[in-house]
Protein backbone atom coordinates (compact mmCIF):
# COMPACT_ATOMS: atom_id res chain seq x y z
CA UNK A 1 0.00 0.00 0.00
CA UNK A 2 2.71 2.20 1.10
CA UNK A 3 4.60 1.91 -2.23
CA UNK A 4 1.79 2.52 -4.82
CA UNK A 5 0.78 5.56 -2.62
CA UNK A 6 4.63 7.02 -3.25
CA UNK A 7 4.18 5.56 -6.80
CA UNK A 8 0.96 7.83 -6.80
CA UNK A 9 2.97 10.76 -5.42
CA UNK A 10 5.87 10.34 -7.90
CA UNK A 11 3.41 10.28 -11.09
CA UNK A 12 1.72 13.04 -9.66
CA UNK A 13 4.16 15.19 -9.02
CA UNK A 14 6.93 14.35 -12.30
CA UNK A 15 9.86 16.17 -10.69
CA UNK A 16 12.53 14.78 -7.63
CA UNK A 17 12.38 17.56 -5.73
CA UNK A 18 8.38 17.94 -5.62
CA UNK A 19 7.89 14.07 -5.32
CA UNK A 20 10.00 14.44 -2.41
CA UNK A 21 8.21 17.71 -1.00
CA UNK A 22 5.14 15.84 -1.72
CA UNK A 23 6.02 12.59 -0.07
CA UNK A 24 6.94 13.94 3.05
CA UNK A 25 3.78 16.09 2.99
CA UNK A 26 1.61 13.19 2.42
CA UNK A 27 3.48 10.72 5.13
CA UNK A 28 2.99 13.38 7.59
CA UNK A 29 -0.64 13.86 6.77
CA UNK A 30 -1.10 10.15 7.06
CA UNK A 31 1.04 9.84 9.99
CA UNK A 32 -0.67 12.72 12.32
CA UNK A 33 -4.32 12.41 11.50
CA UNK A 34 -4.21 8.51 11.18
CA UNK A 35 -5.38 7.60 14.94
CA UNK A 36 -1.61 6.68 16.22
CA UNK A 37 -0.10 9.91 17.65
CA UNK A 38 -3.23 11.67 17.88
CA UNK A 39 -6.08 9.85 19.30
CA UNK A 40 -8.94 10.03 17.42
CA UNK A 41 -11.19 11.49 20.18
CA UNK A 42 -8.44 14.45 20.16
CA UNK A 43 -8.35 14.84 16.04
CA UNK A 44 -10.34 18.75 15.45
CA UNK A 45 -13.97 18.06 14.26
CA UNK A 46 -13.05 20.10 11.31
CA UNK A 47 -9.74 17.13 10.69
CA UNK A 48 -11.91 14.40 11.17
CA UNK A 49 -12.09 13.22 7.95
CA UNK A 50 -8.42 13.15 7.50
CA UNK A 51 -8.95 10.50 10.06
CA UNK A 52 -11.00 8.15 7.87
CA UNK A 53 -9.21 8.96 4.56
CA UNK A 54 -5.50 8.36 5.99
CA UNK A 55 -4.99 4.47 5.27
CA UNK A 56 -2.85 4.21 9.07
CA UNK A 57 -6.07 4.63 10.39
CA UNK A 58 -7.42 1.03 8.52
CA UNK A 59 -3.80 -0.48 9.52
CA UNK A 60 -3.53 0.64 12.93
CA UNK A 61 -7.14 -0.32 13.84
CA UNK A 62 -6.26 -3.95 12.43
CA UNK A 63 -3.30 -4.52 14.31
CA UNK A 64 -4.42 -3.49 17.39
CA UNK A 65 -8.45 -5.52 17.25
CA UNK A 66 -5.86 -8.17 16.39
CA UNK A 67 -3.94 -8.25 19.21
CA UNK A 68 -5.91 -6.80 21.72
CA UNK A 69 -8.19 -9.90 21.23
CA UNK A 70 -5.94 -12.39 21.46
CA UNK A 71 -6.57 -14.72 25.23
CA UNK A 72 -3.43 -13.05 26.77
CA UNK A 73 -5.62 -9.99 26.57
CA UNK A 74 -9.06 -11.45 26.57
CA UNK A 75 -8.24 -13.68 29.27
CA UNK A 76 -7.98 -10.85 32.16
CA UNK A 77 -9.90 -8.26 33.48
CA UNK A 78 -9.74 -4.51 33.64
CA UNK A 79 -9.54 -2.55 36.34
CA UNK A 80 -13.41 -2.59 36.99
CA UNK A 81 -13.68 -6.38 37.15
CA UNK A 82 -16.30 -6.60 34.01
CA UNK A 83 -14.65 -5.39 31.54
CA UNK A 84 -11.89 -7.95 29.51
CA UNK A 85 -8.34 -6.32 29.49
CA UNK A 86 -8.25 -5.92 25.66
CA UNK A 87 -11.34 -4.27 25.27
CA UNK A 88 -10.51 -1.79 27.52
CA UNK A 89 -7.00 -0.84 26.08
CA UNK A 90 -9.34 -0.47 22.63
CA UNK A 91 -11.84 1.93 24.17
CA UNK A 92 -8.65 3.54 25.81
CA UNK A 93 -7.13 4.06 22.14
CA UNK A 94 -10.35 5.01 20.91
CA UNK A 95 -9.90 1.98 18.72
CA UNK A 96 -13.85 0.00 17.54
CA UNK A 97 -13.71 -2.99 20.25
CA UNK A 98 -15.53 -5.34 17.57
CA UNK A 99 -13.39 -7.93 15.72
CA UNK A 100 -15.19 -7.23 12.50
CA UNK A 101 -12.85 -4.19 12.02
CA UNK A 102 -9.98 -6.11 11.61
CA UNK A 103 -10.98 -7.24 8.26
CA UNK A 104 -12.41 -3.94 7.59
CA UNK A 105 -8.84 -2.75 8.01
CA UNK A 106 -7.58 -5.39 5.82
CA UNK A 107 -9.80 -4.49 2.95
CA UNK A 108 -9.71 -1.18 3.60
CA UNK A 109 -5.61 -1.93 2.80
CA UNK A 110 -6.00 -3.65 -0.09
CA UNK A 111 -8.75 -1.23 -1.47
CA UNK A 112 -6.18 1.93 -1.07
CA UNK A 113 -3.53 -0.16 -2.56
CA UNK A 114 -5.65 -1.10 -5.32
CA UNK A 115 -6.77 2.44 -5.98
CA UNK A 116 -3.27 4.06 -5.64
CA UNK A 117 -1.90 1.70 -8.31
CA UNK A 118 -4.64 2.39 -10.46
CA UNK A 119 -4.14 6.35 -9.81
CA UNK A 120 -0.78 5.98 -10.86
CA UNK A 121 -1.33 4.01 -13.68
CA UNK A 122 -3.70 6.67 -15.20
CA UNK A 123 -0.81 9.54 -13.64
CA UNK A 124 1.18 8.22 -16.51
CA UNK A 125 -1.11 7.81 -18.84
CA UNK A 126 -2.83 11.14 -19.20
CA UNK A 127 0.47 13.55 -17.28
CA UNK A 128 3.20 15.06 -19.10
CA UNK A 129 6.74 15.35 -17.87
CA UNK A 130 7.34 18.85 -16.13
CA UNK A 131 9.55 20.90 -18.69
CA UNK A 132 11.35 20.68 -21.61
CA UNK A 133 12.13 16.77 -22.35
CA UNK A 134 15.84 15.94 -23.69
CA UNK A 135 16.80 13.02 -25.58
CA UNK A 136 20.11 11.68 -25.90
CA UNK A 137 21.39 10.35 -29.01
CA UNK A 138 23.95 7.94 -29.50
CA UNK A 139 26.99 9.14 -30.79
CA UNK A 140 26.26 6.55 -33.59
CA UNK A 141 23.04 7.37 -34.67
CA UNK A 142 24.09 10.76 -34.43
CA UNK A 143 27.49 10.25 -37.14
CA UNK A 144 24.82 8.06 -39.14
CA UNK A 145 22.06 11.19 -39.18
CA UNK A 146 24.93 13.72 -39.91
CA UNK A 147 26.25 11.35 -42.66
CA UNK A 148 22.80 11.49 -44.12
CA UNK A 149 22.27 15.28 -43.35
CA UNK A 150 26.05 16.00 -45.86
CA UNK A 151 24.69 13.79 -48.47
CA UNK A 152 21.38 15.90 -48.84
CA UNK A 153 23.01 19.23 -48.20
CA UNK A 154 20.58 19.93 -45.15
CA UNK A 155 21.63 22.34 -42.33
CA UNK A 156 23.12 20.78 -39.38
CA UNK A 157 20.93 19.41 -36.76
CA UNK A 158 23.48 18.60 -34.32
CA UNK A 159 26.14 20.50 -32.96
CA UNK A 160 28.85 18.66 -32.20
CA UNK A 161 32.26 19.05 -30.01
CA UNK A 162 35.07 17.26 -31.00
CA UNK A 163 35.80 14.67 -27.75
CA UNK A 164 39.68 14.38 -25.96
CA UNK A 165 39.38 10.85 -27.33
CA UNK A 166 38.77 11.57 -30.52
CA UNK A 167 41.72 14.46 -30.63
CA UNK A 168 44.39 12.34 -28.76
CA UNK A 169 43.67 9.59 -31.55
CA UNK A 170 44.35 12.10 -34.07
CA UNK A 171 47.37 12.70 -32.50
CA UNK A 172 48.46 9.38 -31.06
CA UNK A 173 48.08 8.70 -35.52
CA UNK A 174 50.77 11.65 -36.23
CA UNK A 175 52.67 10.57 -34.04
CA UNK A 176 53.23 6.75 -35.40
CA UNK A 177 53.16 8.64 -38.78
CA UNK A 178 55.98 10.66 -37.50
CA UNK A 179 57.90 7.47 -36.10
CA UNK A 180 56.97 5.24 -39.20
CA UNK A 181 58.87 7.44 -41.27
CA UNK A 182 62.18 7.55 -39.56
CA UNK A 183 62.74 4.21 -39.11
CA UNK A 184 62.67 3.57 -43.36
Amino acid sequence: MASGMFRLIAGVCRNMIIANTGGSLTLLFVVIIGGFIIPKDQIPKWWEWGYWVSPLTYGFNALTINEMFAPRWMNKLGSDNVTSLGVVVLRNFDVFPERNWFWIGVAALLGFTVLFNVLFTLALMYLNPIGKPQAIIAKEAAREMEADREETKEAPRFRTNRSKIESDAQSLSAVSRNDSSKTH
